[in-house]
């Protein structure tokens, strides 16, 4: 029986690892099977919070976001890194358990956004 030479072991595991990659980046410690909802405090002692689908719907439900009163469903749209959620007043940008908040026209609404435990 042969053996993988260690470089080509190291190889074959760097390839399979994006695929097992987190795509919507939704806070690590949330990731499920059922909706869960994430509290943030941004600069300036603003806070929002984030509803999210569950894990495996992350693609194909909307978010809701609460903010000053209001509610929001944002849908997943395509981003470089991390998530992006999108309507056409919002958009709410997160990765890990950072994010922030702009309107669809590009001003920040809330920055420095970071999930509270």
């Amino acid at each position: 029986m042969k053996r993988l030479s260690a470089p080509l072991a190291a190889l074959l595991v760097a390839l399979a690892a994006p695929a097992f990659a987190d795509e919507t980046s939704a806070p690590v410690a949330e990731q499920g099977a059922t909706p869960f909802t994430v509290h943030y405090r941004c600069a300036g002692e603003r806070t929002l919070t984030v509803r999210y689908p569950a894990y495996a719907d992350a693609g194909r439900e909307p978010i809701e976001l609460s903010w000053r009163g209001q509610r929001y469903r944002l849908t997943l749209v395509k981003s470089g890194s991390g998530a992006r959620y999108a309507n056409r007043q919002l958009i709410w940008w997160s990765k890990g358990d950072d994010g922030f908040l702009t309107t669809r026209g590009g001003r920040m609404i809330a920055r420095d956004c970071r999930a509270r435990p």
